[in-house]
């Protein structure tokens, strides 16, 4: 396996992992979240309802936004709603709006269904490069994380640190330094899809798949 597959595979590994750290440490700090908004238990099923939503919406689209864009564009679109959802929900904590949270998990579900969809793309890219099987391992990574963010809020419940700063300070920095470092190890049009050339015979290595690989079985870029 050379370098630059290496480092695409690494860089999946840690956003998977930073990506379940995220959201179970989210999970582990709901109730502290209902308290400081004062929220019923019907109000507290309508803000989490938003995470539903925009995971929902970021799934739907990320297919479509692959075949257009490739994995690159849309982990990088992915990781900027996270990031920008993480901010909206610690504001909307801060300042006790239900209807802020609501937003800011909104765009964090979006970001997580964008960005999960093109990883697993890229992960098929890889395994068909390496000759092994890679996806298992990646979703296994996103189950550590999970494990990892359960701990992790659990130790801030326990110390009673503010639930607002919490996705700003930890769960921003890290989804910002794994959803950069995923973003640069992917290449250029991974994923993306290539109009027919005339001539070209579908099975044959002359047209590029769906998901940019030709018939090679490794990725290939479709400029």
């Amino acid at each position: 396996m050379d370098s630059a597959t290496r480092r695409r595979r690494a860089g999946l590994f840690l956003f998977m992992l930073a990506a379940g750290t995220g959201m179970a440490s989210w999970v582990a700090r709901t109730p502290a979240v209902r308290d400081v908004l004062d929220a019923s238990t019907g109000t507290m099923g309508l803000v989490l309802f938003g995470l539903s939503t925009g995971s929902m919406a970021g799934v739907t689209a990320s297919g479509p936004l692959v075949r257009r864009y490739g994995c690159k564009v849309t982990i990088g679109a992915g990781a900027a709603l996270i990031v920008t959802g993480l901010l909206v929900t610690a504001a909307g904590t801060s300042l006790s709006m239900a209807s802020g949270v609501f937003c800011g998990l909104a765009l964090f579900g979006s970001g997580m269904g964008l960005a999960e969809v093109a990883s697993n793309i890229e992960g098929a890219a890889v395994e068909s490069i390496v000759g092994r099987p890679l996806l298992p391992v990646l979703h296994g990574c996103f189950s550590l994380g999970t494990v990892a963010g359960a701990l992790l809020g659990m130790g801030l419940t326990a110390a009673r640190f503010p639930v607002g700063p919490h996705p700003v300070g930890r769960r921003g920095c890290s989804s910002r330094a794994a959803g950069v470092r995923a973003v640069l190890s992917v290449p250029h049009g991974v994923g993306r899809e290539a109009a027919d050339a005339p001539g070209d015979t579908p099975g044959h290595g002359g047209r590029r798949g769906r998901y940019g690989c030709g018939g090679t079985g490794g990725w290939c870029s479709s400029e």
